[in-house]
């Protein structure tokens, strides 16, 4: 699978690479969502910085959020980190952003892991 999953003590890091599909990231955040872990959690990095190729669709994209936002009913103070420098993830990004801006999540974009895991913790 072209992503890893690690717990950390308040959240979780998610790192993908290479060749990522809509029906992966959305099983990252199933299994994040579903473990016991995710009620005390207060982020979420998602690395993209490794990532080759990035096929989402806009429908998986809103399906996404619609899970996102209702992860964020269960637990609503979560900071998302999305790190990237790839046009086409920083574009998906975006869309996303807005397809989810009703949840009180926040989300931030980064370039590199160092100010993602700063902010993430202020």
């Amino acid at each position: 699978m072209p992503y890893e999953t690690t717990w950390e003590k308040t959240g979780v890091y998610w790192r993908f690479y290479g060749h990522v599909t809509g029906e992966q990231v959305m099983a990252t955040s199933m299994a994040v969502y579903g473990d016991t872990r995710f009620d005390n959690m207060r982020y979420q990095i998602v690395d993209c910085l490794e990532v080759d190729q990035w096929d989402l669709t806009k429908e998986q994209l809103v399906e996404i959020a619609a899970m996102d936002r209702g992860a964020a009913v269960s637990n609503p103070r979560v900071k998302v980190a999305v790190i990237a420098t790839d046009s086409k993830i920083l574009d998906v990004n975006k869309v996303y952003g807005e397809e989810s801006k009703d949840t009180a999540w926040e989300t931030e974009m980064f370039e590199n892991l160092d100010d993602a895991r700063k902010w993430v913790v202020s």
